[in-house]
């Protein structure tokens, strides 16, 4: 009996600490992309490349942020950051139109 209130009161812990990492990233990845809507792509990068170091690894969409701003940047890793959001499922197509009509000189191929 004992040992099944430490398992629940360990499961509630480790939900509790998942679920602050979960706002936590959630938080700072909707600032970058404040940021990046702003045109401010240094802070967004920044914030983006830190919040990746921090957590191992980024969502689809980060992912897609990050390769764009690598593009504007003339960066070869930007690309590799847009394939790694198609090969996750992200639908570019659906942001990457409305990227090129608010950036003219952007240029992503299909």
């Amino acid at each position: 009996m004992r040992i099944q209130k430490v398992f629940i009161l360990l499961f509630f812990i480790s939900a509790r600490v998942a679920a602050q990492n979960y706002i936590d990233y959630y938080n700072q990845a909707n600032e970058a992309e404040h940021l990046f809507e702003d045109g401010n792509f240094i802070s967004a990068k920044a914030l983006l490349l830190r919040l990746e170091k921090q957590y191992d690894r980024l969502k689809p969409l980060e992912d897609f942020y990050l390769g764009i701003m690598d593009c504007f940047d003339a960066d070869t890793n930007g690309y590799a950051y847009l394939i790694k959001a198609a090969e996750s499922g992200f639908q570019a197509a659906n942001y990457a139109k409305s990227f090129q009509l608010k950036y003219p000189t952007l240029f992503l191929s299909k």
